[in-house]
């Protein structure tokens, strides 16, 4: 459930309370699980007439509390109803906060991609727009040359599991006329070598990536969700391929990153769609 969630909200009662200064180690464990996989500053601690956080959970910091006190054996639904708006409005705050690094494939796969391939790309693009482009005519027998590109590069996230199939890409690709190219940087590597970056482009010079590490960050949940059904994994799936695509805006927003935000693009297939129909 944890891998398929943005949030997760846990009740307290005084019953899970164990005297003045410990919480039931259930509890403990609920929030434990719940930060290592949405982070900790999306976990919401509902305190229902206890008074206040007990000090063992003191130490998740950036953990949200919520105090509510009830009427016992009244009616607890009306009672939460006014504070469900509050709750809902909570979760937006969160939700529009700045990225949590947690312990998900996903994010540990976006990172990765980030550090290895865009930033050095991007660095690349800014300190010169003309880069070298291996433009292979056939197998064996590379034709390189040297072209201007936009020096922009557009990451393309499929926007459902469903659709991320290397011939759905293909397919995409060639209505974009996008060619594939190869980017080589530098010398960056010690021994004197370019680095060489995989990509494509597009006949105005527009770089685009289809990173794979999106199909490794869905395939990671089926490993992980063992013996999952397809009604468990979908949404698991699509939950690692959104957060795959909030962490990759998240560091490329940073304010040390500010640079990157005039020279990336993140866009979905649907988006690609409408410019090869030119709609």
């Amino acid at each position: 459930m944890s891998l398929r969630s943005d949030f997760g909200i846990r009740v307290i009662l005084p019953n899970d309370v164990d005297g003045p200064l410990s919480t039931r180690d259930g509890v403990v464990y609920d929030l434990g699980v719940m930060s290592g996989a949405v982070g900790v500053g999306r976990c919401i601690a509902l305190l229902v007439n206890v008074g206040g956080i007990k000090p063992d959970l003191s130490g998740l910091a950036g953990l949200v509390v919520d105090n509510v006190t009830l009427t016992p054996k009244a009616d607890m639904v009306a009672q939460l109803r006014p504070y469900a708006g509050l709750l809902a409005d909570r979760i937006r705050d969160l939700d529009s906060g700045s990225a949590a690094f947690t312990m998900r494939p996903s994010t540990g796969l976006a990172v990765h991609y980030f550090v290895s391939f865009l930033a050095p790309v991007l660095e690349a693009l800014r300190a010169r727009r003309t880069v070298v482009v291996v433009e292979p005519d056939r197998p064996g027998q590379p034709h390189c040359t040297i072209v201007q590109v936009s020096g922009r590069l557009a990451v393309c996230l499929p926007e459902s599991p469903e659709r991320a199939t290397r011939g759905a890409w293909l397919s995409l690709a060639r209505r974009l006329q996008l060619k594939r190219v190869q980017l080589r940087v530098g010398p960056e590597r010690e021994d004197g070598a370019p680095r060489k970056y995989e990509m494509w482009i597009d006949p105005a010079g527009a770089l685009y990536d289809a990173p794979a590490a999106v199909v490794s960050a869905m395939e990671s949940v089926r490993r992980v969700v063992v013996d999952s059904t397809g009604q468990d994994r979908l949404p698991a799936q699509t939950h690692a391929l959104h957060n795959f695509r909030r962490m990759l805006w998240n560091l490329g927003n940073e304010p040390e990153q500010a640079w990157m935000q005039d020279r990336l693009d993140i866009l979905n297939w649907n988006e690609l769609e409408h410019r090869a129909t030119g709609s």
